[in-house]
């Protein structure tokens, strides 16, 4: 330290002989003369002081070169940075505050207007930075934040290709705000999420550091998106409707229309339908083939909606969509065609796609209660209502393995324990006794253990 002032003392001498001019004064990048001198001082004073995180006495010299020589170095918007929000968390009250951040403002637009230029920080990027600390330091304040809103958008939009990820996602985080607090309407909040999900996928198909980040992030906006409620079924027909009309085969809108109808479970709908059968002519997909299962579904014709189920379970990746299609056979299987040995099959398929899914047991619990209603399963009153404990059995399963379906295994549990055979039933039954192991008749062939209602 002590060497680099004496070196700065012998730049300030040199700089004596020549006449004093500021390097805003000049346009040069420190000026002339003794003001020259006094910049190089100031800027090898900051940029020490700041290096060792001392930024009460970097704060003197660093001025004098942000008012002075301006174009002298990006190290005095890096480190200025630093040292604004140091006076920004050192206010001493909410105007001081107030009037630092603002000053903070004035080290980003002095930055971009003298080294905008940057190849990695051009002024776009520095303008995402900007709406970034914007945003975080007046998060209570509604106008500055539709002003973070504004220049994040602008920085997106001046980026292109290279936008980032961070900036990416404060601005689907405001995006998602606003529509909640009613500030913006949600073909805005539609639109937003359409451009930053597509972002998004092309950082992920680029592969490289950001690109777990931005798939994680592309899962966290789908969820969110869906449980916005921006999207309502008539609003996306609205608004992709014309926009399938005028491109049927385009099968990225194709694709986007099936994964925001489906997200926003807006699958019964007839431009829904159309973009799957249109998909599956262009490229047979998972979500086309269900796509079209639901079409036949709705139409009431079973056969034709489970082969395009099975047909989606086969082009599937995702183990959780997969299950929840083989769930959706194993309904149709049970309501429809009053198969339950197939559907229970199609059922515990679903569960070994997806283990921690209680709903396909919750299913196979209503099927083995529906038997024991039908006296399908011995001829005797206790074989018959050995189903209802086989049934709880699946009820139990469920709720341990996912806690959201607890409140319906609790109520269903509830309802069928009063269809259990009473004490004094059990005791006139000697193959029955409390407690006991034993196997269920009928189709149902699974082992329970004997209990009584009372």
């Amino acid at each position: 330290m002590k060497a680099l002032k004496l070196i700065a003392v012998m730049i300030f001498a040199l700089g004596l002989t020549a006449k004093a001019q500021t390097g805003l004064e000049s346009g040069t990048q420190y000026g002339h003369g003794e003001d020259s001198a006094k910049c190089l001082m100031s800027y090898s004073l900051f940029s020490e002081y700041a290096k060792q995180k001392n930024y009460s006495d970097a704060l003197e010299p660093w001025t004098y070169c942000f008012d002075n020589c301006p174009a002298a170095g990006k190290g005095i918007y890096i480190y200025g940075v630093r040292i604004v929000q140091w006076e920004i968390k050192n206010a001493a009250n909410k105007e001081e505050k107030s009037e630092k951040i603002e000053k903070l403002m004035r080290v980003y637009d002095q930055r971009i207007k003298y080294f905008g230029d940057d190849r990695n920080y051009p002024e776009a990027r520095l303008l995402g930075l900007k709406a970034i600390d914007y945003k975080t330091l007046k998060r209570n304040d509604m106008v500055a934040q539709k002003q973070a809103y504004e220049w994040l958008k602008q920085s997106i939009d001046g980026l292109g290709p290279n936008v980032t990820v961070k900036i990416l996602n404060h601005y689907m985080a405001l995006s998602f705000s606003f529509y909640a607090q009613d500030e913006i309407t949600g073909e805005r909040l539609i639109t937003d999420y359409e451009m930053v999900q597509g972002k998004l996928d092309n950082i992920v198909k680029r592969g490289g550091k950001y690109s777990g980040t931005a798939a994680q992030m592309k899962v966290s906006f789908e969820q969110n998106f869906a449980n916005s409620g921006a999207a309502d079924c008539t609003t996306l027909e609205q608004m992709y409707g014309p926009k399938y009309e005028a491109a049927p085969e385009d099968a990225e809108l194709l694709d986007k229309i099936l994964n925001l109808f489906d997200k926003t479970e807006c699958t019964d709908n007839q431009l829904y339908y159309k973009a799957s059968e249109s998909m599956h002519k262009i490229n047979p997909t998972a979500a086309s083939a269900a796509g079209i299962a639901k079409m036949y579904l709705a139409q009431d014709d079973a056969a034709k909606a489970m082969s395009y189920y099975e047909e989606a379970i086969t082009l599937e990746t995702d183990d959780e969509k997969k299950a929840q299609y083989l769930y959706t056979i194993a309904y149709i299987t049970f309501s429809k065609n009053n198969d339950y040995v197939k559907a229970r099959t199609y059922a515990l398929k679903a569960v070994g796609a997806n283990p921690a899914w209680g709903e396909p047991y919750i299913l196979i619990g209503k099927m083995y209660a529906q038997s024991a209603q039908e006296q399908k399963l011995g001829q005797k009153d206790i074989e018959n209502q050995a189903g209802y404990w086989a049934a709880v059995d699946m009820f139990n399963k469920a709720k341990r393995i996912d806690a959201e379906t607890a409140n319906e295994a609790n109520q269903l549990t509830k309802i069928y324990s009063n269809y259990f055979p009473t004490k004094e039933e059990i005791f006139f039954e000697p193959d029955y006794d409390a407690g006991k192991t034993v196997k269920v008749g009928g189709w149902i062939g699974v082992s329970t253990v004997v209990r009584s209602r009372d």
